[in-house]
C-alpha cells in the first residue's frame, strides 16, 4: 500500500469535529432541556440540529474506521498488541 496522505478524509474529520462544536455551541438556543439555556428559543436551529444530528456521529465513526485500517494495513496483528 502506498504511503499517500488522504486528504479528504483529514477534512471530513475537521467539518464533522467542528460541526460537533456548533452543535454544542447551538445548544441552549433549541427547545431541548439543557443546563444553560437561553430565554428564547429557535425553531429553526433546533430542525437544524435535529437534521444533522442522524449524520455527525456516524461520519465521526466511518472516519475512525477508515483510519483503523489504514493503520492495521501498515503493520501485522502481533505487532499491533506488542
Amino acid at each position: 500500500m502506498d504511503k499517500q496522505r488522504r486528504y479528504d478524509l483529514d477534512w471530513l474529520r475537521v467539518c464533522s469535529v467542528f460541526a460537533v462544536f456548533l452543535h454544542h455551541v447551538c445548544m441552549p438556543f433549541n427547545g431541548d432541556n439543557f443546563h444553560i439555556m437561553n430565554n428564547e428559543s429557535s425553531k429553526i436551529i433546533d430542525d437544524m440540529m435535529v437534521y444533522f444530528e442522524q449524520f455527525r456521529l456516524p461520519i465521526l465513526f466511518l472516519v475512525s474506521g477508515v483510519g483503523t485500517v489504514f493503520a492495521f494495513s501498515k503493520k501485522n496483528m502481533v505487532s499491533v498488541y506488542n
